[in-house]
């Protein structure tokens, strides 16, 4: 199934059943315990989900990794990551802990022109 892509700033609402969505941003959190992560694109954090893939990973995310995830957003309280390990950023991103992206992929992408990432993904909603 083909993900949409979106901005971490520009979600849809959680649960909106919609396609899944594919985001791009730095790993700033991990909690490999917990199988979750938290990243930040400019002002913006989610936290992502990695339970339903652990087991099928060939490669786990580190801290200050830039990945592109794709997955479903949903309403979820009982994911947490541990903000010991929080990356010191220049502004404390915005975050709303209800909300959490599903893995269904998680790939490395440090190699990503994130400016033209914004680029591109505002024309698709244009």
């Amino acid at each position: 199934m083909a993900a949409t892509l979106a901005l971490l700033r520009d979600l849809p609402p959680a649960g909106y059943g919609g396609p899944r969505i594919r985001v791009v941003g730095r790993v700033i959190a991990l909690d490999l315990e917990q199988h979750s992560l938290m990243i930040q694109d400019e002002n913006t954090a989610l936290i992502v989900d990695l339970a339903p893939i652990h087991d099928d990973a060939a490669w786990a995310p580190k801290l200050k990794d830039l990945i592109m995830v794709a997955g479903d957003l949903c309403l979820d309280n009982s994911v947490k990551v541990n903000v010991a390990v929080i990356l010191q950023t220049a502004s404390t991103p915005q975050l709303d802990d209800s909300r959490v992206l599903r893995a269904v992929w998680v790939k490395p992408c440090e190699d990503l022109d994130l400016p033209q990432w914004r680029t591109a993904v505002l024309a698709t909603l244009a």
